[in-house]
């Protein structure tokens, strides 16, 4: 079962993603949006490519969103990863890699 939130300007379209201290909460895929639960609040709105996984540093300080390009040779995945701070929205930490499938 699902949480549901009611934020004023919060999408219906998920996935939700709720960080391990309660207070922040990713919202999307293509478009994450960071919300702070406690201003009920969008803080933050960062572009990914259409496959995007988000999670949270175990801290809660930082907003882990990753990328998941597959060319069109289908071999090999290109890797995104980049590392938001919650409070500035500002890129910390960014990473890319080749992944066989």
């Amino acid at each position: 079962m699902s949480e549901r939130y009611d934020l004023p300007g919060l999408s219906a379209e998920g996935p939700y993603v709720r960080s391990p201290d309660g207070r922040w909460l990713a919202a999307g895929s293509n478009r994450v949006d960071l919300w702070d639960l406690h201003a009920r609040t969008m803080r933050h709105s960062f572009e990914a490519d259409v496959t995007a996984q988000t999670t949270f540093t175990p801290d809660s300080t930082g907003l882990v969103i990753k990328t998941i390009l597959t060319p069109q040779s289908g071999m090999e995945d290109h890797v995104t990863e980049r590392t938001y701070d919650v409070h500035s929205g500002s890129l910390v930490d960014e990473k890319s890699w080749w992944e066989r499938q």
